[in-house]
């Protein structure tokens, strides 16, 4: 980062004085004056008794350069649901001169990731065999390895539901709703937002039951203690949500603590797991892609 030097110069009216020793005397008081406040006195000016006496002064002021100056941003809400659906697409906006290098180094390499896991995927429609018989054989002993995945006893309707219970439950004028859909076929991705600009959540589901299998929670945080108890009231009501909307007051410390906020785990290692009745949490903390909190179900 650059500075920029620029000489400012100003002229200051000095008060009066009947006799030259009083008019140097105040001239010389107002020199001290300037001076402790960092102007250099270029000339003091006695004016007599027909003009006013005045003092020159010039002082140099450095400023940040505009252009050198890196301004960064931390990822939205949206943006950051949009890079975890999506990258393929989103990831390209962290390139922009608002984000920093981390976002971007986060970003692309999910999309890599993606890549990677779609190209080497076993799909049946870009790995079909000419033979009936032996892609039949095939699918069936394939469809033996694919493992059910643990899903939740509530319904994404229901999660959102025992959500904003929860944040009724903690005094927080929170709700969310569910704003986008996509539906694979067998997997079901919803984008949840909330009346809240810091908290928002995507839900993984069946698509058949709409039974939840996974929950992420997202907090991006505008550096104000506000924003900081948004997203300490959200994660805590997604662990309510799963547990006891109705949580009784002495037990919702033990979240605090379990997931790393009170007792300084969290910022100290970045990231951590914790398991609690069955149910999996995953937190991360970054100054760039926000608070991001991971819930599964493990049995």
């Amino acid at each position: 980062m650059t500075d920029i030097f620029e000489k400012i110069e100003k002229k200051v009216y000095v008060r009066a004085g009947f006799t030259e020793s009083q008019r140097t005397k105040n001239l010389e008081k107002a020199s001290k004056v300037w001076k402790s406040k960092g102007w250099f006195v270029v000339k003091m000016i006695d004016g007599g008794l027909t003009k006013s006496s005045y003092l020159e002064l010039e002082k140099q002021v450095s400023h940040e350069n505009p252009e050198s100056i890196d301004q960064k941003k931390p990822v939205g809400i949206l943006l950051g649901i949009g890079i975890l659906l999506l990258p393929v697409i989103f990831s390209w906006f962290t390139l922009r001169k608002s984000y920093t290098t981390l976002a971007r180094v986060v970003s692309f390499t999910w999309l890599v990731f993606r890549i990677i896991i779609f190209t080497f995927s076993d799909d049946p429609e870009v790995s079909q065999k000419t033979e009936i018989v032996s892609n039949e054989v095939k699918q069936e002993a394939s469809s033996k390895k694919i493992k059910e995945k643990i899903e939740f006893q509530f319904t994404v309707q229901e999660f959102l539901q025992r959500y904003n219970q929860a944040f009724l439950a903690l005094d927080r004028n929170i709700k969310a709703s569910i704003k986008k859909e996509n539906d694979n076929g067998k997997y079901l991705t919803i984008q949840a937002l909330t009346n809240n600009k810091n908290v928002g959540l995507v839900i993984g589901a069946n698509s058949k039951t709409r039974k939840v299998q996974s929950i992420t929670f997202i907090g991006i945080g505008d550096g104000t203690m506000q924003s900081g108890l948004d997203i300490l009231f959200g994660t805590s009501a997604v662990v309510m949500a799963i547990e006891n909307p109705n949580m009784p007051v002495d037990q919702r410390g033990e979240i605090v603590s379990d997931l790393g906020f009170s007792n300084g785990r969290l910022s100290k290692l970045g990231k951590l797991s914790v398991e609690r009745t069955g149910i999996k949490y995953s937190i991360s903390l970054s100054d760039t892609i926000g608070t991001w909190l991971v819930a599964e179900p493990i049995q």
